[in-house]
């Protein structure tokens, strides 16, 4: 059991986001806020979601985002910060950014949504990303092994407050992402037969958001999590009745002369883990190549594993980088890996 203590104008109190069964407030989303009326308005939003079998962790975990969450607001210590929190739920304010955090999908999904004014862009891009990394941390801390798949919400639907709203697959957003236009490719919304960009979707349309992050087909294989390296090592370590799969990937990557190198005998260490390695100091190692050599291999089944945990983009640095427009830091762990 996680608490925080807080204080209440003038009196110490402590909360206990488990016990916290307070129901959600009226008009914590209005549609109808002055604000975020107007049709240049700001919003995004991403469904956090694990596997199947273990949907049943999502809603044991959300108590200590909450827990974060307020621990981070008092750090800031920022007089336009605010944040209200309730039964499965929270409203983070910084400015005029404001963020809702909610459990969703019968409590088997996590859903961060964010609004903001006109002109907002990249102050949005910035929360929603810090908000990423601060849930990334919790899971990190608390089920480190526990794969999430990033799912993107219609920025459209949500500016008009649809009571339905469709969310991409992270492995529909990749194989956008490999395409030659990159962030500015368009997927197509059945629910309102519009296409609606990645970078509207990822970076609230953001035209500086593109100078600002590096797209997951040109990521080097060092990002990938440990927990998609493992999936990998499964996939592709035990032999195939055609021969090793890793082996035959090895000379797909041009590294034909390291298999022998690799390939000790007795070694307990999975060998495509070394085929990562070796290849990661390859200067072209990207993630787009990588995919596209399984999926010459016929290993669409390892390609998936990709497409749906590699990271979508990662932010890096620039000398055209902006401080973060709000109480944000740009140096996210998140980045919809």
């Amino acid at each position: 059991m996680h608490s925080v203590q807080c204080d209440n104008d003038g009196e110490l109190e402590f909360e206990f986001p488990c016990y916290n069964f307070v129901e959600t407030l009226d008009g914590l989303w209005d549609a109808s806020d002055p604000r975020y009326h107007d049709p240049d308005s700001c919003y995004g939003g991403v469904k956090l979601k694990s596997p199947r079998d273990t949907f049943h962790l999502i809603h044991s975990i959300f108590p200590r985002i909450q827990v974060q969450l307020r621990r981070v607001v008092q750090s800031i210590g920022d007089p336009d910060s605010d944040l209200y929190q309730w039964f499965e739920g929270s409203k983070l304010c910084s400015g005029p950014i404001e963020g809702l955090i909610t459990l969703e999908d019968d409590r088997e999904a996590i859903e961060i949504k964010v609004r903001g004014p006109p002109t907002s862009e990249l102050a949005c891009f910035y929360f929603v990303e810090e908000l990423l990394g601060l849930i990334d941390q919790v899971l990190l801390e608390m089920s480190p092994g526990l794969p999430i798949e990033k799912h993107i919400l219609s920025a459209e639907q949500l500016r008009l407050h649809s009571d339905l709203v469709h969310c991409w697959p992270p492995d529909q957003l990749m194989e956008c992402i490999l395409q030659p236009s990159c962030l500015n490719a368009k997927l197509f919304n059945p629910l309102t037969g519009n296409y609606e960009s990645v970078l509207d979707l990822v970076g609230f349309g953001a035209s500086e958001v593109v100078k600002l992050v590096i797209s997951g087909d040109e990521l080097p294989v060092t990002t990938l999590s440990t927990v998609c390296r493992q999936q990998l090592c499964r996939l592709l370590d035990p032999p195939d009745s055609l021969g090793k799969d890793w082996c035959l990937l090895a000379v797909q990557l041009g590294l034909a002369e390291k298999v022998a190198l690799l390939d000790v005998a007795g070694s307990s260490r999975s060998r495509t883990a070394m085929l990562l390695d070796e290849w990661a100091k390859v200067k072209a190692s990207g993630i787009g190549m990588l995919i596209q050599k399984l999926k010459d291999l016929g290993r669409d089944d390892v390609a998936e594993i990709l497409l749906r945990s590699a990271p979508l983009y990662r932010i890096v640095p620039t000398p055209v980088q902006q401080d973060p427009p709000t109480n944000v830091s740009c140096k996210s762990c998140s980045t919809l890996s």
